[in-house]
């Protein structure tokens, strides 16, 4: 059995951990343990010696209006609570510049998602969102980290790898409880604040509104859903352009045309003719995954309890925005129910693609056979959970979903995130991302001249 891994924090970090606990939650830092695997942030499980149930993080401000004038007065943080006195054990999470996300957004982002996901996921037997206690957003000056303490939720992380370990009955159990999870997301009617498209923010009452998402470049929230799709696409050109891998595909200049022809004439009409421009909102996770995406094990978003076999947490809601119905089913459950990738007759996933569109029905042994790397049991177990909870699957969302994961996938091939992120670059080595590249480029012209561009 090999050693496990010892992971360093630098005597700086500690200090800055003690220094938040000390002064904005007068606790006394008794232990830190550095989490493996998060590309996002930098996730730390910190053990605190009990204290009282002051609240002592009251560092938002708020203007007031009255017959005295303006004035401005302390209120408690919007998305926090109190951390209780006898609380030992929580965590604190730093946003990360090597992840590449939006500074200016993505604190304010992910607390605003979890108090709606608070509220969306309240029928549930056991709340699976953790508590907030306190949080900053990035120092824009300075460009000091950001950070979020919040609850420390019981449960160990739901990976692929546990998935095939499970019996029958434990597989059920989780695979319900997950289905309720996504079923009451896809319900939940957003607050009146919440106007348009984009990622989420807080006004000065401590409401929460709409704001850019948390993609690097994102500037503001959207009147239309057409507007978020138009503004994933200029973000993602002007990435094209700078990224250092496709250098703007310059090195294929017919294919870069195309690309400009597309993006002038045809990117707009296409969309609108199959998409309506305000489709209802949605509060969209937009990573419910239990992949094993690195090296390392990554920090799931699922957590589950072994003995129960029930999930007990979701947690990261970096990448949450306000989307529609389509838009989960191109970010999540890749292992449980695959995404819905672009069509593409030449790769193996098409067969699935095909399979998810049509609700599953009459996938024959050669479909499976043509996607060996796929578990069509879990799939096919994950559709019928879907079924009985009513989840809005890919086949309720045809037509429409079929052309606008073209889009999608059309708009992330233009600069592939992961070029972007030098954690998993590292990891990747050149000749990976190479394949990477190679496998852009042929998603991007098929998808083109199946346009006519």
């Amino acid at each position: 059995m090999s050693a496990k891994k010892t992971l360093t924090i630098s005597v700086k970090t500690k200090a800055w951990i003690h220094d938040i606990l000390q002064s904005e939650f007068s606790r006394q830092v008794e232990s830190v343990e550095l989490q493996l695997g998060s590309n996002n942030t930098q996730v730390y499980t910190v053990t605190i010696a009990a204290g009282s149930n002051v609240r002592t993080n009251k560092t938002s401000t708020r203007t007031t209006r009255s017959t005295c004038g303006v004035q401005k007065e302390r209120v408690p943080q919007p998305g926090t609570e109190t951390l209780p006195a006898d609380t030992t054990t929580v965590i604190l999470r730093f946003t990360d510049a090597g992840a590449d996300l939006n500074d200016t957004i993505q604190v304010q982002n992910e607390v605003a998602a979890y108090s709606l996901a608070r509220i969306a996921l309240a029928s549930l037997d056991e709340p699976v969102t953790p508590r907030i206690y306190g949080w900053r957003s990035v120092n824009l000056d300075t460009k000091v980290s950001g950070w979020i303490l919040q609850e420390h939720m019981h449960g160990v992380g739901l990976n692929d790898e546990v998935l095939k370990k499970l019996d029958r009955a434990a597989k059920h159990s989780v695979l319900t409880d997950i289905t309720r999870i996504f079923h009451l997301l896809q319900q939940y009617k957003l607050p009146v604040s919440v106007v348009g498209y984009g990622g989420f923010n807080f006004d000065d009452d401590g409401q929460v509104t709409t704001g850019p998402t948390t993609i690097h470049g994102a500037t503001k929230a959207c009147a239309t859903y057409h507007e978020l799709y138009y503004q994933y696409l200029q973000t993602q050109i002007q990435r094209m352009d700078m990224c250092d891998v496709v250098q703007g595909w310059q090195d294929t200049p017919d294919l870069r045309a195309r690309i400009d022809a597309f993006v002038e004439r045809g990117f707009q009409p296409l969309l609108g003719r199959f998409i309506e421009a305000n489709p209802r909102p949605v509060l969209v996770h937009g990573d419910m995954r239990c992949t094993t995406l690195t090296a390392e094990k990554d920090l799931q978003n699922f957590l589950y309890d072994p003995q129960t076999s029930r999930i007990t947490a979701l947690v990261d809601w970096s990448f949450s925005h306000v989307a529609s119905l389509y838009d989960e089913y191109f970010y999540s459950f890749p292992e449980l129910f695959h995404i819905v990738t672009p069509e593409d007759p030449t790769s193996p996933s098409n067969a699935i693609r095909r399979a998810l569109l049509h609700g599953l029905v009459s996938v024959s042994d050669e479909d499976k056979a043509g996607a060996p790397m796929a578990d069509w049991t879990l799939i096919e177990q994950t559709n019928a959970a879907f079924v009985v909870e009513s989840v809005i699957r890919p086949v309720d969302l045809m037509p429409g979903i079929d052309t606008l994961s073209d889009l999608y996938w059309f708009i992330q091939n233009l600069s592939p995130g992961m070029f972007y992120m030098s954690r998993v670059r590292a990891k990747m080595g050149p000749q990976r991302i190479q394949a990477v590249k190679r496998n852009a480029k042929d998603s991007l012209e098929q998808t083109l001249k199946r346009w006519g561009y």
